[in-house]
């Protein structure tokens, strides 16, 4: 697995140390130590973990066509404001939002906060999931949590046929396509996490169920297809959320410059958030000595 560790050093001028591990010296006090080796984990699942899910898997690939073709057919020049009022109901909508902020506080907050810990290592991973499984593993909030998803899976989909026949402008138009994927993209997570490993496997869905243990996302031929699949859920989900709230804020009479913006910036760190994940289950490792 690919491990980077950051630990002071006095300044030196750059100088490569042959070896199995690239050791690049870099001015003025950081080492940054790169190694090939195989990753020491716990056991694997099985080789075909999550073929049984595969017609969700491709129902999530032709949502991304969805998602493409409905940014290609928005006009950003069509009314951002009003159109919603008039073909969703608002009772529907406010239970949508206050779901996913209830979803945010409960559950996405605790778990990206988690997935953030991979470049740290696998002992500092399990150690913060532990304390936040004390939270949305409770036998209460656990259904409530899958209870909110399939909400918001229902809802969602509903706007989107209600949506779709209206006019948007191009951030709207992302926020429903976004929309499209989660939903398939949620069902097919939670399969994978409720069925096949903790129902048929009997295993833990830590460590080395994220990561593809022992041979890791990249090296294996099977496990690398994960790694589009989580940057997108990932990117996604944060979009998402920063639509809705765009959308909320629109609605307050914000200027439609100052929210676009926001939208902009809030799907650039969704993808910074999605991309450091994905380089700590990929292997990438720091430490600070």
């Amino acid at each position: 697995m690919e491990q980077v560790s950051v630990e002071p050093q006095r300044a030196q001028k750059p100088r490569v140390v042959p070896g199995d591990d690239l050791n690049i010296v870099m001015e003025p006090s950081v080492t940054v130590t790169a190694s090939f080796s195989k990753p020491t984990a716990k056991a694997s699942p099985p080789r075909g973990r999550g073929l049984h899910c595969a017609a969700l898997g491709v129902l999530a690939r032709h949502a991304v066509a969805i998602v493409l073709a409905l940014l290609l057919r928005s006009d950003n020049d069509a009314p951002a404001s009003g159109v919603v009022a008039r073909v969703v109901p608002v009772p529907l909508r406010v239970a949508h939002g206050v779901s996913a902020l209830a979803l945010v506080m409960i559950f996405l907050a605790l778990h990206i906060t988690n997935h953030l810990m991979f470049p740290a290592g696998a002992g500092t991973y399990d150690a913060v999931m532990k304390v936040f499984r004390h939270v949305y593993r409770t036998d209460i909030l656990q259904p409530l949590v899958v209870a909110l998803f399939l909400f918001q899976i229902v809802t969602g989909l509903f706007f989107v046929s209600r949506l779709t026949a209206a006019p948007s402008d191009r951030f709207r138009t992302f926020q429903i396509a976004s929309g499209v994927y989660l939903a398939f993209y949620v069902l097919d997570h939670m399969d994978s996490v409720f069925i096949f490993a903790r129902t048929y496997l009997g295993i833990d869905t830590g460590w080395s169920f994220a990561t593809g243990a022992p041979t890791g996302l990249v090296k294996d031929p099977w496990n690398i297809r994960l790694v589009p699949h989580y940057w997108l859920g990932v990117f996604f989900v944060l979009a998402h959320l920063a639509a809705g709230v765009r959308a909320v804020i629109l609605a307050h009479g914000v200027s439609k410059t100052l929210v676009d913006r926001f939208m902009i910036g809030g799907a650039v760190g969704a993808g910074i958030v999605a991309t450091v994940i994905m380089l700590g289950m990929c292997g990438m490792r720091v430490q600070f000595i």
